[in-house]
């Protein structure tokens, strides 16, 4: 991590901005004729599949749960994050960051229009939001494991190979 301050919290340095933060670029003399557009819009690996198919002008699936990033209707929705195996969640809302670690319940909250390295931790300044904050995160954190334990297991090898359980 060339050129990244210091940081108070190193155990969190997977979530600061520079990590987290991937550009999308589209290159396509003709949706973009104008030599090219800038969109921050905030997205999450859920919206690239809408974002291609619109791009790309083929119909969106309900079953999507992203939105398209080009969407002139796209609303800013929290984008949320984990890693670790659940280690680590969190969420960005619009320029309010906050992360929970959930092993010792550790909280880093930051301002990024303020603080856009991340060097100033402002969850010690409102305990009874950071509980909030860390509710809603690990309704999050429940839910995507929820998810994934209610997906059926591919058995592609097993098929391949023409096998049975």
């Amino acid at each position: 991590y060339v050129g990244e301050p210091e940081r108070v919290t190193p155990g969190l340095r997977g979530f600061y901005e520079p990590d987290i933060h991937t550009p999308l670029l589209l290159l396509n003399p003709r949706m973009f004729p104008k030599g090219g557009q800038r969109n921050h819009r905030l997205g999450s690996h859920i919206d690239l599949l809408p974002t291609f198919l619109d791009a790309l002008d083929l119909p969106q699936d309900r079953r999507h749960q992203g939105l398209s990033l080009l969407s002139p209707d796209l609303e800013q929705r929290r984008v949320f994050y984990g890693a670790e195996d659940g280690r680590f969640v969190g969420f960005i809302d619009g320029h309010h960051k906050f992360t929970l670690d959930t092993r010792d319940h550790r909280t880093e909250y930051y301002d990024l229009n303020e603080d856009p390295e991340e060097l100033d931790d402002l969850s010690d300044q409102s305990p009874e939001l950071m509980q909030e904050l860390s509710e809603v995160a690990m309704r999050f954190a429940r839910g995507v494991t929820a998810r994934i334990e209610d997906t059926p297991i591919a058995r592609n090898a097993c098929i391949a190979a023409s096998c049975s359980t």
